[in-house]
């Protein structure tokens, strides 16, 4: 399964890099209920591209975004949800910097893999 046409893995690439950015500008700005609002919007995405079969589809052209933020969200649930190689291999890269971001990369290298199930999807 897919995200069935080119626009709509579109629509769905556009909506998650919206909820990654309105997360770390929520984070930056000290705001938590914002950023717990944008991460549940993330996760509802990521469970429905799961869903569907199309996470894969979806992510993977993220992995090289010219955002650090948006790389590192997505590199984050394709490296939670199976420990996609690629996805560590940027996680990996992104930890190496500075700020917020590879603050993320480094804590989702040291969680790893958690599986397929995001918080509230059973």
């Amino acid at each position: 399964r897919s995200a069935r046409t080119p626009d709509e893995a579109a629509a769905h690439q556009s909506r998650f890099v919206c909820a990654a950015r309105a997360y770390d500008e929520a984070i930056l700005r000290g705001t938590a209920r914002v950023a717990n609002k944008a991460a549940a919007e993330s996760d509802a995405i990521v469970r429905a591209l799961r869903a569907a079969g199309a996470e894969d589809e979806v992510l993977r052209p993220l992995l090289h975004h010219e955002a650090i933020e948006i790389r590192c969200a997505a590199a984050t649930y394709l490296y939670h949800g199976s420990g996609d190689d690629e996805a560590a291999t940027v996680l990996r890269g992104i930890s190496e910097g500075h700020g917020l971001s590879a603050v993320e990369a480094m804590t989702a290298l040291r969680v790893g893999v958690i599986g397929r199930d995001i918080p509230g999807s059973g």
